[in-house]
């Protein structure tokens, strides 16, 4: 399976061990609990994500001495990826300060540097910590935060005129994630409001542990608030390249 080879070829990495202490795991290879497993093998993909990603977006632009910054950068994987694609500059944020140290790792074990700054994207001041870029990703990430037409707003400013934002949105009505989310792997938590999924969430996990999920909003309500930013809108097929 992709995941245990994922699991098998970075275990040495300082990435990876910095991972362990994240999930305070002594060997990933002997994790039992499949939440935890999912959760692992997402951090150890994020390389892997990130360069489909650079690769859907490459044949409408070019990476190239491009400033690149990935909103909700967690683990570093898309800044790894834009780096291999030629990017000049690569600038990651994130709300977990942890994730931030995870990110530095990561990048480092890659041979590249990257400003990795611990910052909430709702939160006006970053539009001062960071000038405008070339293309921005911000994936996984909408769903997470409370206000996502301030955060659409925010991210349209720190995009340069004719820059590109790529965004990957969870779909609640998608049998798969219906089946098994892809946060918490429960089944039918997506359908749910959020009072009743966090209800629902606290009766598998920890009670006293926080919820991360705000919402899953209908592909219509970010189309309207992408139009209302003054940002074109284009459905990219999760399964192929970008095309013009």
């Amino acid at each position: 399976r992709k995941e245990k080879k994922n699991r098998t070829l970075l275990k040495d990495t300082d990435f990876a061990r910095g991972i362990c202490r994240r999930f305070h795991i002594e060997d990933i290879e002997t994790i039992e609990d499949e939440t935890t497993k999912m959760w692992i093998d997402f951090a150890l993909s994020t390389v892997d994500r990130g360069r489909t990603a650079v690769e859907r977006l490459s044949s409408v632009v070019s990476f190239k001495d491009k400033r690149v910054l990935d909103v909700g950068c967690a683990y570093g994987g898309f800044l790894v990826a834009s780096k291999e694609a030629g990017a000049s500059e690569v600038i990651g944020i994130d709300i977990d300060e942890e994730l931030i140290h995870l990110a530095e790792l990561n990048v480092k074990d890659h041979g590249y540097t990257a400003e990795l700054i611990h910052h909430d994207i709702l939160e006006t001041l970053i539009l001062g910590k960071v000038e405008p870029v070339d293309i921005i990703f911000c994936n996984d990430v909408i769903e997470h935060v409370k206000d996502p037409e301030l955060c659409i707003n925010n991210l349209a400013k720190l995009l340069k005129p004719g820059g590109i934002i790529y965004m990957e949105i969870p779909n609640a009505t998608s049998i798969n994630f219906m089946l098994s989310d892809g946060h918490y792997g429960i089944f039918g938590l997506t359908l749910l409001n959020r009072s009743e999924a966090e209800q629902r969430w606290k009766h598998t996990y920890n009670p006293d542990d926080h919820y991360g999920v705000e919402h899953y909003s209908a592909l219509p309500v970010y189309i309207e608030l992408f139009s209302d930013n003054g940002l074109f809108c284009r459905i990219v097929h999760p399964f192929k390249p970008a095309k013009e």
